[in-house]
C-alpha cells in the first residue's frame, strides 16, 4: 500500500484532536457529577435549585486545565459534546418575523383601503404559496390598482432620501426588500444577547435561510412563559448619560463601599488571628482552617472570589476590597468575566445600595473586551444617570435609520438619522454633553446592556450623527442593527414550539445507548463469527469510526440528538458493510488462485470504486437532507455525512493498514477471512432471479396498489410536523384508556379534530389536536394548555403536576408539549418533497457519469421510486392492521437513508454486471445479469444484514420517537435488498436488449 505512513500520521492527528474536543466532554460530565453530589441530601433527593446555583459560581471560573491554558466552565460547555433537547429536556422554538406590520410600519401605517387590502390579500395567499411576501403584496396591490405607483405609498417623512415619490416600482420593492431583511438580522442580533444572557448553558440561535424565521433551542428550560416573554418581548433601545468614575458624587459613594467591605475583611481576620492564638496543637490549626474556610463563604457573600488565590491575596490587603481590587484597569471599572458575579453580588447587598445615590445607577457592557497581555477577557461596569425621573435621555423610537459607514479615516463608523423631535431633544442632549470638561459619553443601551458609549464632540443640531470607534466591520454593521431596533415594529410570533421534560429526555438517553450498545455488540460478534480474524480488523476499524464521529461532532459545536444517535447505529452498519465488500473481493481473488497479500491488494484496489460510488450516493442523500431539511433532520444529516466519511477512511485505510501489518513476510498463515459459517454460506446454489423478474414486477405492483387502495380510504397518521396542531405526551402512574380519555378531550377542546393513543405504553398517552392552531395570540398555548389539564383531571380524578419526579397515583405530568404552526407544516412538506427529489435526480446522474448508460441510471430510479413507495404502501397496510405509525420528518429522514442505502447494493451488482459486460465471452446477456448477480449474492445480503440488524435493535431498543423512524427502515431494508436483485437489474436488461445476431445463410458456390 502507497502513503502508508500518510494514513498513519492522519489517524494520530485526528485521533489526537477527537481527544482533545473530547476531553471537555468528560470534564463538563464531571463538575455536573460534582453538582449533583452537592445538591444531594442524606435521603438522596436532588435539590436543582442547589445543583443549577453551584453551577452557576463555576460559570466564569476555571474548571480545566490542558497544555497550559485554562478554560471556564462556560468555556468548557462552549467545546463539549452537547445533547440535544430530545435527550435532555429543554424548549425549542421557532420564531416568524411578520413581514406584514413591517411593511405597515414602513407605510407610516397608511391607512389607505388600497394598501390595507392589498396587505390582508397577500397574507392570506401567502398561507399556501412559496413566493416572497412583497412580490405578492406587489401583485395584489398592483391588480386592485394598476394605474397607482408603490412610491405613493411609501413616501414619508420617515423615509425621506430612501423613496422619493418618483421612484419606479423596482427601486421600492427593493427598498421593501432590505427594510424587511434588516428588521430580520436586526431581532436575530436583539434575540441572542437575550439568549445569551438566559442563564442556562449552551443556548443555540440560528437563521432559518430563506426564511423569516429564528430557530431557538434552550436547553433545560423550564419556564416556558419566561421563554415566550423573552423572546417576543419589545425590544428597549435607550440613550443615558454616563457618570464617570471621577464624578465627586460617585467617587465618594464607591469609597465608602470600599471602606464598608474592607472593615468586614477587617474584623473576619481578626477572628483568625484570635483563634489561632488560642491552641497551637494540631486540633487548633485544623480550626484555622475551618475558619477561614467559613471566612471564604463570608467574603464570597460580601461579594469576594474566595476560590481563587489571586482574589484572596487581594481580599487580604488592608487598603482596598474586591471592588477595587479585582478590577482589571486601574482607574476604570474591568472586571475579569468570571468576577462579573461577585461584583454583581456586591451591589445587591442592601447596605451597598443604600450608600449609592438612587440617581446613579449601573449597566454592564454587552460584550467583554479580551486582554491580551493578561490573557483573559474584561467586561466594563459603567455607571449611567439616571435623573429625578428615572427615565433615559432618549428612547429608539425617534431614530429613522442607521446604517454601517466608514468615517473620514476609512475606518468603520455607524451613520445614524433621527425624526424631528429627536433631532431637537439630540441637539440640547450633545451640546450639554460637550460642553462638560473632559466631554462627557452617552451609552447606547439595548435591554439594559450597553452597546457602545462614545464622547460627544460637539452639538449635532440637524439629528445626523456619526458614531466612530474601534469597531470591525461587522461589529459596526451589528451596531446600525441595534440602533434600528427602535425605529421599526418586527413583531415576531411562534410558528414551532417544543418543550421536553428532563425525565423524558433522560429515558431518550438510556434508550439512544441501549441501541448504540447493542448493535455494536452484535456486528462485533457476527464479524468475528463470519470472517474470523479479519472480522477483529473490522471491528477495530468500526471502533475508530465511532469515535472519530463523536470527536468531530464535539469540534463542530454540533449537538448529539436521538435521530442523530440512530444516525451512528446506521453508520455502524455502514462501515461495516464497506469491510464486505473488500473481504468478499478478496475472497474472490484467493479463489483464482492468488496468494493471500496479493489477493488483498487486489481485493482492496477493485473494491475501491464500488465502496466509493455507494458511499457518495447516500452522502449526496445526506446532503440534500442537510440542506433541506429542519430540525431534527438536520441533526441526524450531519451524523450520517460525517459517518460516512469516517468509515469510508476508516474501512478501506486504517483497516487496510492493520491487516498488510498483520500479514507481513513471514505471517500469512496466522491470518484468515474464512470461517465454518461463511464456508456453510458458500456452498449455496445458483439462483434464477432475471427468470422470475416478472413475478417479482407482479408482487411489488400488488403490494403497493393494496397499500395506496388503503392510504386513499383511511389515511396515514401524519404527524403535527405535517398537518399543524399541537402534541401533549401525558403520562400517568396506572394503564389508561385512550378511547375514554379521547371522549373526554372532545368536550373541552370543543370538538377540534383529537386523537389519543399510546405511546409506547398503556400508562403513557399522546394527545395531538387541532384546537385553537390558528389563534395566533400569545395566551393560545396557555387556554390549550389550561382546557387539556381541565379535562384530563376531571376525566382521572387525579391532579396535574409541574414537576416530573412527581407521578404517582395522586398526579399525572405532561413530559412533552409540541406546536406547529400550519404555515411551517406546509413548509416542512415542501422541505421534505424537494429532499427526495433532488437526491433523486442527483443519484440518476452520477449513475449516469459512472456507468456511462442511460439504462443503469433509470434502473436505480425506478428501484429506488419503488423502494420508497413501497415503504408508504406498507404504512398504510399497518395503519389498516392497527399499528399506526406516525409520518412526521423522522420518517421523512428514513425514507432518503432507504434511498441512499438501497443504491449502495445496486451500485455493487451494476458493478459487478458492467465487469462482466467488458469480458464480451458471453452473448447471453440474461445470463449475464445473473451470473453477477449470483456472484454478488453474499456481500448483498451480508451488507444487509448487518443493517438489519442494527435496524430491529432500534425498533425493539430505540423508543416511541424512533418507532416509526425504525419500522420504516426495517421494510425499507428489506425492499431495497430486494429491489437490487429483483428489480434494479432487470430494469437495465430490459431497457438494454441488444437485437438478436442474425446467422448468416451459406452462400451457394459454383464450380466450374
Amino acid at each position: 500500500m502507497q502513503n502508508k505512513g500518510v494514513v498513519v500520521v492522519l489517524t494520530v492527528v485526528i485521533t489526537a484532536l477527537c481527544l482533545y474536543y473530547l476531553s471537555f466532554t468528560l470534564v463538563s460530565r464531571k463538575v455536573q457529577q460534582e453538582a449533583i453530589a452537592q445538591a444531594t441530601d442524606k435521603l438522596g433527593s436532588i435539590d436543582l435549585a442547589k445543583k443549577q446555583n453551584y453551577l452557576d459560581s463555576l460559570w466564569n471560573k476555571p474548571v480545566y486545565n490542558i497544555f497550559g491554558a485554562e478554560y471556564t466552565y462556560k468555556e468548557v460547555k462552549d467545546n463539549e459534546l452537547s445533547l440535544g433537547l430530545d435527550l435532555q429536556g429543554g424548549m425549542h422554538v421557532v420564531l416568524e418575523i411578520s413581514p406584514i406590520d413591517i411593511v405597515k410600519g414602513l407605510s407610516g401605517n397608511n391607512q389607505d383601503p388600497a394598501f390595507v387590502a392589498a396587505l390582508q390579500k397577500a397574507k392570506e395567499i401567502e398561507k399556501t404559496s412559496n413566493s416572497n411576501f412583497t412580490i405578492l403584496f406587489y401583485n395584489a396591490f398592483k391588480e386592485a390598482n394598476p394605474s397607482r405607483t408603490l412610491a405613493s405609498v411609501f413616501t414619508s417623512t420617515a423615509n425621506k432620501d430612501r423613496v422619493k415619490l418618483s421612484d419606479s416600482d423596482e427601486t421600492v420593492m427593493k427598498f421593501l426588500d432590505k427594510e424587511i431583511k434588516d428588521a430580520i438580522d436586526r431581532s436575530f442580533t436583539i434575540l441572542k444577547t437575550r439568549i445569551d444572557q438566559f442563564g442556562t448553558s449552551q443556548p443555540n440561535i440560528q437563521r432559518l435561510q430563506g426564511t423569516n424565521r429564528i430557530q431557538i433551542e434552550i436547553p433545560g428550560a423550564d419556564n416556558p412563559q419566561r421563554v415566550r416573554k423573552l423572546l417576543q418581548g419589545v425590544a428597549r433601545l435607550e440613550f443615558w448619560e454616563i457618570v464617570e468614575p471621577y464624578d465627586p458624587q460617585l467617587s465618594q459613594s464607591l469609597m465608602a463601599i470600599n471602606q464598608l467591605l474592607l472593615k468586614e475583611q477587617n474584623a473576619k481576620k481578626a477572628e483568625i488571628k484570635a483563634d489561632v492564638k488560642t491552641d497551637l496543637t494540631t486540633k487548633a490549626v485544623a480550626k484555622v482552617d475551618t475558619a477561614k474556610s467559613a471566612l471564604e463563604k463570608q467574603l464570597a457573600k460580601a461579594g469576594s472570589d474566595s476560590t481563587t488565590k489571586n482574589s484572596l491575596d487581594s481580599l487580604r490587603s488592608a487598603t482596598s476590597s474586591p471592588l477595587f481590587a479585582l478590577s482589571t484597569q486601574q482607574g476604570a471599572f474591568m472586571y475579569a468575566t468570571k468576577d462579573s458575579a461577585t461584583i454583581n453580588a456586591i451591589f445587591k447587598r442592601e447596605d451597598v445600595k443604600a450608600l449609592l445615590p438612587r440617581t446613579i445607577g449601573m449597566l454592564w457592557d454587552v460584550k467583554s473586551d479580551p486582554d491580551v497581555t493578561k490573557g483573559i477577557e474584561d467586561l466594563r461596569l459603567n455607571f449611567v444617570s439616571l435623573g429625578r425621573s428615572g427615565k433615559p435621555l432618549l428612547t429608539g423610537d425617534v431614530i429613522n435609520d442607521a446604517r454601517s459607514d466608514f468615517d473620514q479615516f476609512a475606518r468603520p463608523s455607524v451613520s445614524m438619522t433621527m425624526n424631528a423631535s429627536g433631532a431637537r431633544a439630540w441637539a440640547k442632549i450633545t451640546a450639554a454633553a460637550s460642553a462638560k470638561q473632559p466631554q462627557g459619553r452617552i451609552a447606547i443601551v439595548l435591554d439594559n446592556n450597553v452597546y457602545t458609549a462614545p464622547t460627544v464632540q460637539g452639538e449635532i443640531p440637524n439629528g445626523n450623527s456619526q458614531i466612530t470607534g474601534n469597531f470591525t466591520t461587522e461589529e459596526a454593521k451589528d451596531l446600525a442593527l441595534v440602533l434600528k431596533a427602535g425605529s421599526l415594529p418586527a413583531p415576531t410570533r411562534i410558528v414551532e414550539q417544543a418543550i421536553v421534560s428532563s425525565s423524558l429526555g433522560q429515558v431518550a438517553q438510556n434508550q439512544g445507548l441501549i441501541s448504540m450498545a447493542c448493535g455494536l455488540a452484535l456486528i462485533v460478534i457476527f464479524m468475528i463469527t463470519y470472517y474470523s480474524k479479519g472480522g477483529w480488523v473490522a471491528n477495530l476499524a468500526l471502533v475508530f469510526n465511532i469515535f472519530f464521529i463523536l470527536g468531530i461532532l464535539a469540534q463542530l459545536n454540533a449537538a448529539l440528538t436521538l435521530p442523530g444517535i440512530a444516525g451512528i447505529v446506521l453508520t455502524m452498519a455502514m462501515a461495516v458493510d464497506a469491510n464486505v465488500v473488500i473481504y468478499e473481493r478478496v475472497k474472490e481473488e484467493l479463489k483464482m488462485g492468488r496468494k493471500l497479500r496479493d489477493a488483498i491488494k487486489k481485493g482492496y484496489e477493485r473494491a475501491f470504486a464500488t465502496i466509493f460510488d455507494s458511499n457518495l450516493t447516500t452522502f449526496l442523500t445526506g446532503m440534500f437532507l442537510f440542506i433541506f431539511g429542519q430540525g431534527p433532520l438536520k441533526g441526524f444529516a450531519i451524523v450520517l455525512m460525517i459517518g460516512i466519511v469516517t468509515s469510508f477512511f476508516s474501512a478501506v485505510y486504517i483497516s487496510r493498514v492493520v491487516i498488510e501489518f498483520l500479514v507481513r513476510k513471514g505471517d500469512e498463515a496466522n491470518f484468515s477471512f474464512e470461517s465454518p459459517l461463511a464456508a456453510l454460506v458458500r456452498k449455496r446454489g445458483e439462483f434464477n432471479f432475471i427468470g422470475n423478474r416478472y413475478k417479482a414486477y407482479a408482487f411489488s405492483g400488488s403490494i403497493m396498489v393494496i397499500g395506496f387502495v388503503i392510504i386513499a380510504f383511511q389515511g396515514l397518521n401524519m404527524g403535527v410536523d405535517f398537518k399543524g396542531g399541537r402534541s401533549f405526551v401525558v403520562a400517568f402512574s396506572k394503564p389508561v384508556v385512550a378511547t375514554n380519555m379521547k371522549v373526554a378531550l372532545s368536550e373541552s377542546f370543543k370538538n377540534s379534530s383529537t386523537e389519543v393513543k399510546n405511546y409506547g405504553s398503556d400508562d403513557v398517552m399522546l394527545v395531538t389536536t387541532s384546537y385553537l392552531i390558528d389563534d395566533e395570540s400569545e395566551g393560545a398555548d396557555e387556554k390549550v394548555k389550561v382546557a387539556l389539564v381541565d379535562a384530563v383531571e376531571k376525566f382521572s380524578g387525579i391532579k396535574h403536576s409541574e414537576n416530573d419526579a412527581q407521578l404517582d397515583d395522586q398526579h399525572f405530568t405532561i413530559s412533552k408539549s409540541h406546536k406547529v404552526d400550519a404555515t411551517i407544516a406546509d413548509d416542512i412538506k415542501n422541505s421534505a418533497f424537494k429532499a427526495s427529489i433532488y437526491s433523486l435526480i442527483a443519484i440518476f446522474f452520477y449513475i449516469l457519469i459512472r456507468f456511462k448508460k442511460w439504462q443503469f441510471s433509470t434502473g436505480a430510479i425506478i428501484a429506488t421510486a419503488h423502494d420508497a413507495l413501497f415503504v408508504i404502501a406498507a404504512f398504510g397496510i399497518a395503519h389498516a392492521f392497527g399499528l399506526s405509525f406516525e409520518i412526521d420528518q423522522i420518517f421523512v429522514a428514513a425514507l432518503l437513508t432507504i434511498i441512499g442505502y438501497s443504491i449502495n447494493d445496486t451500485v455493487i451488482i451494476f458493478d459487478r454486471i458492467r465487469e462482466y459486460l467488458s469480458f464480451g465471452a458471453n452473448h447471453n446477456r440474461d445470463k449475464v445479469f445473473n451470473d453477477a448477480i449470483n456472484s454478488t449474492l453474499s456481500r448483498t445480503l451480508i451488507t444487509s444484514g448487518t443493517v438489519l440488524i442494527v435496524v430491529i435493535v432500534l425498533l425493539i431498543f430505540g423508543g416511541e420517537v424512533l418507532r416509526g423512524f425504525s419500522f420504516a427502515l426495517v421494510i425499507g431494508m428489506l425492499i431495497g435488498t430486494y429491489s437490487s436483485i429483483f428489480i434494479a437489474s432487470p430494469i437495465v436488461l430490459d431497457f438494454d436488449r441488444q437485437p438478436a445476431v442474425k446467422a448468416e445463410k451459406p452462400q451457394a458456390k459454383v464450380t466450374a
